[in-house]
């Protein structure tokens, strides 16, 4: 079976959850089956333009660099400009990937979420099938993003999302989608093995834009701070929009010196500072499913997260994690130092936490899962 799994960045190679995802879902599918990852890289910038293939670990790369600085529009780093530099990237090589879909006898054409949609119009050309997985769902059912998805769905042979909520969400906004095309399949958790350490931190890893509620967590921290002698450092891993007003926020509440803004980082050194976590926090105001949360959960931090419908799949309030009022910052606070306060608790969370995540989180089965709806198809 031969598989194109599309993705796409903007600007540069960032550690997204989906760059994750995709990593970490070939990882489990390329030993029984040709797959072929198709990286399309738009840039603002007057860069060389040009197609990179290379081989690498019984996978076959194609990167498509293109230059859309005459046509992308002065837009604010987010899913629109993201959305329209990926699309004229399809564009200016749609006939190099049509040539390449049939002389490899691409099968299945594997699509994240909706900013290369347009490659669903050159896979009709194909007659090639498309398994889209969709990776979030905005709130407002209204969102551009939304359209998108609404679009590559329909047009889509297989659905896959990462969480039961998501699918619920999606057959109430999508009467046209058929329900049975909807297929569930958590994502798996891969972190690198990492020595114990001394946990001396509270962390946060993500996007640092306004649905992450990292401004609900720096409020909270400042009440841990004037509750707790000695609170441990909050460290925020990622970058992203929000940074500055973030920064401007935490010097406002007078905080500035204990909350390290890292910026962007690998995911090694996410693993590595989560191993030196002693509570993981996840305020976010939406999540498909949670990976920062289960990533937490696996390294040995108490995670505390928001009590919205995709973290409550991965965070069992009491057993393995604590769950907080959306946006309540009293509450977050109260919980963070309650964990930190309370080290019986804290080990009975990290205990049941890790023995979940490796039941029920695992790339292998996520692979297996993946694999069945491919060969349905096929």
């Amino acid at each position: 079976m031969n598989i194109l799994i599309a993705q796409s960045f903007l600007e540069e190679k960032e550690i997204t959850g989906i760059s994750v995802y995709v990593s970490n879902l070939v990882a489990a599918l390329k030993d029984r089956m040709n797959i072929t990852i198709l990286t399309l890289l738009p840039t603002r910038e007057k860069a060389p333009e040009g197609v990179d293939e290379y081989d690498k670990e019984n996978v076959h790369y194609m990167e498509l660099s293109t230059s859309v600085s005459a046509e992308l529009p002065k837009l604010s780093h987010g899913p629109v400009s993201w959305w329209i530099g990926a699309n004229l990237s399809v564009v200016k090589h749609w006939q190099h990937i049509a040539e390449y879909i049939r002389q490899q006898h691409i099968d299945i054409v594997h699509l994240q979420d909706c900013f290369v949609a347009s490659l669903i119009e050159l896979c009709e050309q194909t007659n090639t099938k498309v398994v889209t997985t969709i990776h979030a769902v905005h709130p407002s059912p209204a969102h551009f993003g939304e359209a998108l998805r609404h679009y590559q769905m329909a047009h889509s042979a297989a659905i896959i999302v990462v969480s039961r909520w998501m699918k619920d969400a999606i057959v109430s906004r999508n009467p046209i989608v058929e329900p049975e095309k909807l297929h569930v399949i958590y994502n798996g958790v891969q972190v690198a093995p990492v020595a114990p350490k001394m946990r001396k931190f509270i962390t946060f890893a993500g996007r640092l834009v306004e649905l992450k509620g990292v401004s609900t967590l720096l409020k909270a921290y400042a009440r841990m701070v004037r509750l707790v002698e000695e609170a441990p450092l909050l460290v925020i891993m990622g970058d992203g929009p929000d940074r500055e007003r973030l920064m401007r926020l935490a010097n406002e509440l007078g905080i500035a010196e204990r909350v390290q803004f890292r910026g962007e980082v690998s995911h090694d050194e996410v693993c590595e500072t989560l191993a030196e976590s002693l509570i993981h926090v996840v305020p976010s105001r939406t999540e498909a499913l949670g990976l920062s949360a289960l990533e937490g959960m696996a390294l040995g931090a108490a995670v505390i997260a928001s009590d919205i419908e995709g973290l409550r799949e991965v965070v069992q309030d009491g057993v393995s994690g604590l769950l907080f009022t959306m946006d309540h910052e009293e509450e977050l606070a109260e919980k963070l130092v309650l964990v930190y306060n309370d080290v019986a608790l804290h080990e009975r969370l990290v205990e049941h936490a890790q023995n979940q995540v490796a039941k029920k989180f695992s790339w292998e089965a996520a692979g297996r899962q993946t694999e069945s709806i491919f060969e349905s198809l096929v």
